[in-house]
């Protein structure tokens, strides 16, 4: 089976990094840089896996923006432009690892381990 090209689906292609001279059609407050969606549409860069894709997207996260926020956003946006059944095996991990940053709530345990680490 031969997947169609973004494009051919009416989906504005993503751009390649700064310096290639393409420019994004949309800047993205849920995927700052694109980086998701460059990876799900050009390949996998160097060395990264799904795993340590997930950690980078995670790091440039503007502080002000909640992981499980953009996780959700980005997921919707996904659906109606992403791989769908043409994914590899890497693009459905990254994915699952959105939806599971999608679900991440904070708890009082947690907060409460935190703040009473030193106790005893």
């Amino acid at each position: 089976m031969t997947c169609p090209d973004r494009e051919s689906r009416g989906v504005p292609a993503t751009s390649g990094p700064p310096e290639s001279g393409v420019r994004r059609t949309r800047e993205s407050w849920d995927d700052p840089g694109g980086l998701i969606e460059s990876w799900l549409w050009h390949g996998q860069p160097g060395p990264h896996t799904p795993d340590t894709l997930m950690v980078a997207w995670l790091a440039i996260l503007p502080p002000s923006v909640s992981p499980p926020l953009a996780a959700r956003s980005l997921l919707a946006r996904l659906a109606e432009t992403g791989p769908g059944a043409c994914s590899t095996m890497d693009q459905r991990r990254v994915l699952d690892l959105l939806g599971h940053v999608a679900r991440y709530a904070p708890t009082a345990n947690a907060n409460t381990l935190l703040t009473n680490r030193g106790s005893p």
